[in-house]
């Protein structure tokens, strides 16, 4: 059996709460051939005593400190700087089974493909608000249960069962993530644009490729926590309404955007439909102008507005937000509207 070299890269910042037993789950992987890369981003906390206390103790470990570049442009210098023919991702306050990196990589190298994903649990903290302690109990899609034991996930299957439950992650965090160094050749890495679903984009657009290998034994564990940076996303408040409005609404609505006008998301346009998506991205604009005001969601999705035609030429009014929430509820009890009703 080949054994390539695999990086584990942790981007971390300030991650010196749940730090330590994130690394020692690294540390405890059963896989020989490996790196553990840290990729800190400025942090002002015990993280980096964490990082320099086990980099003296284990020689599978190198430290790069950057300054500040941001939280997706520190996940993407921490795989440009990985050595290894192999990248996993492991968050800072997430965990690995010890068996994660050796059964995700044999899984890789058994299908042929430069992607691979894993099931996982959660830890969820006292802390989290209800509402997101309901959401990753009880509605947040699996996805195990939309690919069931699928050991080979196509890119036909992938974009059917994204198209099922659109604007939702289906497939987890990036701690879930292996993939092969050469794809990003065609594929670029995360794009900054996005804030909240960035992770959801990125692997959808690697696994349309050529597919992805799926593990359906649970090889890593998420957590859920208050100051993670899809709580801080989410949270409530005058002062954070326009960041919560560009980080939820706005990606969605931009990620909906690229299926209908990138060609590497053909096939999600094709499975969910030209219409369909057309009607997603005019009822989230409409809705998010009549709920939030229309100057404080324009004023949020202002550089997408700027950036995309298409997007800046949306202008809202009370009877257009009436017509496509119609369309939308239609659509939610699949109630399937004629293609001749959409504008």
């Amino acid at each position: 059996m080949n054994h390539p070299l695999v990086s584990v890269c942790i981007p971390t910042y300030n991650a010196a709460e749940f730090f330590e037993p994130c690394l020692q789950s690294a540390l405890a992987q059963t896989y020989a051939n490996l790196e553990i890369l840290i990729s800190d981003d400025g942090s002002t906390d015990d993280t980096l005593a964490v990082a320099e206390k086990y980099r003296q103790r284990d020689g599978r470990i190198r430290l790069v400190k950057n300054k500040a570049k941001g939280m997706v442009n520190n996940w993407n210098n921490c795989i440009e700087q990985a050595r290894g023919e192999w990248v996993k991702l492991l968050f800072q306050d997430d965990l690995l089974k010890p068996a994660c990196v050796e059964k995700m990589v044999n899984g890789c190298l058994q299908h042929k493909v430069d992607v691979g994903l894993c099931r996982r649990d959660f830890i969820i903290h006292p802390d989290v608000p209800k509402i997101t302690r309901f959401s990753f109990r009880y509605k947040i899609v699996r996805p195990e249960r939309i690919f069931d034991d699928l050991a080979y996930i196509s890119p036909e299957r992938l974009a059917a069962g994204a198209a099922e439950h659109l604007g939702q992650n289906v497939l987890g965090e990036p701690t879930c993530y292996l993939f092969h160094k050469r794809i990003f050749s065609q594929t670029g890495l995360f794009n900054p644009e996005f804030r909240q679903i960035v992770d959801y984009e990125f692997i959808l657009r690697l696994g349309l490729k050529n597919g992805l290998s799926f593990s359906t034994k649970t090889l890593a564990t998420f957590r859920v926590h208050n100051a993670s940076e899809s709580s801080a996303n989410t949270k409530e408040g005058k002062a954070l309404c326009i960041r919560n409005v560009a980080a939820v609404t706005g990606d969605i609505i931009l990620l909906f955007y690229h299926f209908l006008h990138d060609p590497e998301f053909a096939l999600m346009k094709k499975a969910a439909g030209e219409k369909l998506l057309d009607l997603h991205i005019k009822h989230l604009y409409h809705s998010g102008c009549k709920h939030k005001g229309k100057t404080v969601f324009n004023k949020a999705l202002q550089p997408l507005r700027k950036k995309y035609k298409e997007l800046g030429s949306l202008e809202y009014s009370f009877f257009k937000y009436v017509y496509y929430r119609k369309l939308f509820k239609n659509w939610e009890r699949h109630d399937r509207v004629s293609d001749e009703r959409y504008e």
